[in-house]
């Protein structure tokens, strides 16, 4: 799943990484289920890296875990970053 979110950074590179257990906890909250971070990218190079597969590259996160990237600034106070995660089947799989 890629969830596309905005959150507050102030352009700083630690301002950018804190960010990421705030978006997880964000996630874990509409989810139901708890998600943590694996790891926030925010160097623009690696995010031209692409995996082989969009599969390959999900199927390597664990379940509950997410990936940020950081996409770019939207405003000075204000980031916009995509998180990639495995819905956990407990979610999938819940009885409403």
């Amino acid at each position: 799943m890629h969830v596309y979110i905005f959150n507050k950074a102030f352009g700083t590179d630690a301002d950018i990484l804190a960010a990421g257990p705030e978006i997880c906890e964000t996630i874990s909250k509409h989810l139901g289920h708890p998600i943590a971070l694996e790891s926030l990218i925010i160097n623009k190079s690696s995010l031209n890296k692409k995996p082989t597969s969009d599969v390959e590259h999900e199927m390597a996160l664990g379940e509950g875990k997410a990936r940020i990237f950081y996409v770019r600034h939207v405003s000075q106070a204000k980031a916009y970053f995509c998180a990639t995660f495995r819905i956990p089947g407990d979610v999938i799989f819940a009885k409403p």
